[in-house]
């Protein structure tokens, strides 16, 4: 059984480094971080084909109005303003996910430790993910079109708790052979103790 690592709760400290958290027996074994083109292309093809049919009814709607030149009054022009300012949230949004991949890209850390998966992400506050090999049920990779260009991989790992995901990173199949290679030994250590 590992010792507890006490740092882990000082919440007087800040956290600056990751193995500020590591239990005193656990060592770093991979450590990696999205492919920033990747990442940022990924969150540009998500949700596109949605985006551009909102944007084209939006438009000819807008178009139908010029067009038939027919003349509105001021109170009737900003309510229509205000209303495809609305109705165009989704792209406003789709906007907003391009504007802010970028720094998400740099913000989110994996570790693989000998005991855990660590997730870093430090968008907005900080938030760390754990997830224990005994709790991993499922590993899989996920390699689209636009991965195999920029040679990275997805993969997500199923706890009995969620799922999270290591997006677009590098040697996706090896790092899955890491966690593989770890659960494996941890099953094996329970079933020799069940004996």
């Amino acid at each position: 059984m590992g010792k507890i690592n006490k740092n882990y709760l000082n919440l007087d400290k800040k956290i600056e480094n990751i193995e500020n958290l590591l239990a005193e027996d656990e060592k770093i074994l991979w450590q990696g971080s999205p492919n920033k083109s990747a990442y940022f292309w990924t969150r540009f093809l998500n949700k596109l084909q949605f985006v551009i049919i909102w944007l084209v009814v939006d438009i000819t709607f807008i178009a139908v109005l010029i067009a038939s030149k027919v003349t509105f009054p001021i109170p009737v022009i900003i309510a229509l303003c205000a209303f495809f300012a609305l109705h165009l949230i989704p792209v406003w949004i789709w906007i907003y996910g391009l504007v802010k991949a970028r720094k998400n890209s740099e913000n989110l850390k994996y570790y693989i430790t000998s005991q855990r998966v660590i997730i870093s992400d430090s968008t907005a506050g900080l938030n760390i993910y754990s997830i224990y090999y005994k709790e991993i049920t499922s590993i899989n990779v996920n390699i689209s079109r636009l991965d195999r260009k920029y040679n990275v991989g997805d993969v997500y790992i199923t706890s009995t708790k969620n799922t999270k995901i290591l997006e677009d990173i590098l040697e996706p199949y090896e790092v899955t052979a890491t966690l593989q290679k770890f659960i494996g030994k941890l099953n094996t250590n329970f079933n020799k103790d069940a004996n």
